[in-house]
Parts: C-alpha cells; sequence; structure tokens
C-alpha cells in the first residue's frame, strides 16, 4: 500500500484523517522503531506565489521589505538562479504547517511552477524577522538533506522512582530522506532509561527509508540523579554508617 506515492507497510499506524489546513491537505502516520519513531505528516500541496524580480541595485531588497515582501533566491536543478520576492504572510502560511521550514512547497514564480524547499532563511539579528530566502528546485523522488524535529516521549519510571531527572541533549536529528518523505517530527521514547545511563541516536531504528547523518553514539538524552536526591542519599548513607558505628561501640561495651 501507499500514501502519496510513499510505501506504508504493516509497522505503520494511521493516526489521521484527511484534512484541510488551510490550502494544504495532509494524512498523518506512524512508524515506531525500536526506540523510536518517525510521525509523518504527508502534505498533497503549499503553494507559494512569487515574484520575479528585474529590478536590480543594493536598493532594491530594501524597497521589498517595506512593501511587505521578502527577496530571495531560486536555483537548483541544473537552471540558473532566479531572483524572487514573496509576500511575507503568504511565506508565514507556507511555513505554519506540521513540517515548518522542512515543508514541500509548490512555487510558481513567472512561467515556472515547480517543487521547492527552503534552503536557507536570513533573519533580521534583532527583530528575528525573515529578510532573505534562499528557495531550492527539487524532484520528489529526490533525496535531500534535512534537520528533523526530536521530541522525547513516555516516561522514564525508573528516573522519577530514584528521584533523578532526564536531560535532553538534541533537539534536531539531521536525515537524509526523499523530499515529498520529509517526517513531521522523530520521537524518541525514554521510558527505559534509568540512572546513570543515555539513549544514544544510533539506539532510534528509523528504518531503511531515512538515512541518519548525525553522529550515532551522540546522545539523545541521559538520566542522572538531581543535585537533592544525591544530597538525599548521602544523608541516609551518613546516618547508615553512623548507625553501624553506634551498633559496633555498643557490642565492644
Amino acid at each position: 500500500a501507499s500514501l502519496g506515492g510513499i510505501p506504508v507497510s504493516t509497522t505503520h499506524t494511521i493516526t489521521g484523517a484527511i484534512v484541510g489546513v488551510g490550502a494544504t491537505k495532509r494524512l498523518s502516520a506512524v512508524k515506531w522503531g525500536v526506540a523510536g519513531r518517525i510521525v509523518w505528516a504527508w502534505v498533497l500541496t503549499i503553494p507559494l506565489a512569487a515574484t520575479v524580480r528585474t529590478e536590480t541595485g543594493s536598493g532594491a531588497p530594501i524597497r521589498e521589505r517595506l512593501e511587505g515582501r521578502i527577496p530571495g533566491i531560486l536555483y537548483g536543478a541544473d537552471k540558473d538562479p532566479v531572483a524572487i520576492s514573496v509576500e511575507r504572510a503568504d511565506l508565514r502560511t507556507a511555513l505554519s504547517t506540521e513540517h515548518g521550514e522542512n515543508a514541500l512547497l509548490t512555487l510558481t514564480a513567472g512561467d515556472e511552477t515547480v517543487p521547492v524547499i527552503v534552503k536557507d532563511l536570513q533573519r533580521h539579528t534583532v527583530r528575528r524577522t525573515v529578510t532573505h530566502i534562499d528557495l531550492q528546485r527539487v524532484v520528489a523522488a529526490q533525496k535531500i538533506t534535512v534537520d528533523v524535529p526530536l521530541y522525547l516521549v513516555g516516561t522514564a519510571k525508573d528516573v522519577v522512582a530514584e528521584g533523578g531527572m532526564v536531560e535532553r541533549h538534541l533537539s534536531y536529528i539531521k536525515v537524509k530522506v526523499r523530499a515529498d518523505s520529509i517526517p513531521e517530527r522523530i520521537e524518541a521514547d525514554i521510558s527505559g532509561l534509568s540512572i546513570g545511563k543515555s539513549l544514544q541516536v544510533k539506539d532510534l531504528d528509523l528504518g531503511d527509508s531515512i538515512k541518519v547523518l548525525t553522529e550515532g553514539r551522540k546522545a539523545v538524552a541521559s538520566a542522572d540523579l538531581t543535585r537533592a536526591a544525591v544530597v538525599a542519599q548521602n544523608v541516609t548513607e551518613g546516618d547508615d554508617e553512623a548507625g553501624d558505628a553506634e551498633g559496633a561501640d555498643e557490642a565492644s561495651a
């Protein structure tokens, strides 16, 4: 079976239905691995209109921004780069789906309509608003490199019982995947963690459709005692040692 051209095996559990998200439609599915799972939200179309820029000079991008547009560049697929601009509000809407900046967009610029991904967003150093965008032409089946958000799920009951805490070490996992199969997120199950142990990238079984590029020995999350738990443990051990000493003194008296 397949969804949007993406193979779906019996290990997948469909968790959603086709619903409207503005001009977008999606179908969500989940694939579980040993210690992690991939969550997809297949986007059938996210349209984005662009204007081909013909005005040159350093002042042109400034005027675009003052008019509520974001200057950018469209490149890739062995074609010449094209200077473009997009409405700020349209870009915000296009990147507001589950995929965020990893969304596969259908860009219309002049006579060209082509699938693209956001390759780079430049932001204002203070206001953090987008000031420039790089868009790359892609083919749906093309393998691309993206950073997929990483979420921790589950409860490490053994850690909680011992007064410990789980520390997160990674927020994203770098993967190579088909442009039309970019996961919404990757979830790492921490329920099996215990004090002094860690969950590493190599422990996440994400299947054959995704190639993980992040170093496998990097820790996703680790579990340790809190400072308060260490202090309490030391006090308890001190009391036990004092009790043993008193018992020994009484026995020798």
